[in-house]
């Protein structure tokens, strides 16, 4: 499942950039086709291994600290905070909605309005 390169957007990204760049270096703008091309594609591959090094070290750091956070929230006045808030809603989220759809979004709305702070 190999996605060509040229069609993503790092690599069109890599390419406008470089192209801002030639235009200001005449040492750049003097290379061939070939060579730019090749420069952006090389460019465009490392930043997408930088990029999805980066964000799998990122989501597993988050995941970590999330279950830390979560596995104690006596300790955390925010974590208590926040599971307060998100228990007060299982009442209403439980309650009879209503026979029409008026009703219905009304409980939506609620709902949204209490869990977002």
């Amino acid at each position: 499942m190999s996605m060509d390169i040229r069609k993503s957007f790092i690599y069109k990204y890599t390419l406008y950039r470089f192209k801002q760049t030639c235009l200001r270096s005449k040492v750049l703008a003097e290379l061939s086709q070939e060579d730019k091309e090749r420069i952006c594609m090389e460019t465009a591959k490392k930043t997408r291994k930088r990029m999805l090094f980066i964000g799998l070290v990122y989501f597993f750091a988050m995941s970590f600290l999330n279950m830390k956070i979560v596995s104690d929230p006596s300790q955390n006045a925010f974590t208590r905070w926040y599971t307060d808030t998100l228990y007060s809603l299982y009442p209403l989220i439980g309650s009879h909605w209503g026979l029409i759809t008026p009703e219905g979004k009304g409980v939506v709305l609620l709902v949204c309005i209490k869990a977002l702070p």
